[in-house]
């Protein structure tokens, strides 16, 4: 499950700076990120942190929820952690 958010992450980023119109390295250089780094992000092989979902959402003029939305369809219940079931929906 980790890697399919990773993946939806990375999709709706693409997504959304493509929308924009910017190329890797415009939107790289405007998060002061390199542009392999957006490249790893958008094809999942480098996991997004907090706050560069954060620094994304601002240069992409969304707000961060954007990143997650759609995310719950097409995804399987939430494994359990140590053996204890977390609820799929608080």
């Amino acid at each position: 499950m980790t890697q399919d958010i990773d993946l939806h992450l990375g999709k709706r980023l693409r997504a959304r700076r493509l929308a924009m119109g910017y190329t890797l390295e415009a939107l790289a250089a405007a998060c002061g990120m390199t542009f392999q780094m957006i490249s790893k992000y958008e094809s999942a092989a480098s996991r997004m942190s907090a706050r560069q979902i954060w620094i994304l959402s601002r240069a992409l003029e969304v707000d961060a929820n954007y990143f997650y939305n759609g995310l719950d369809r097409g995804l399987e219940a939430t494994p359990p952690i140590n053996g204890v079931r977390k609820p799929d929906r608080l």
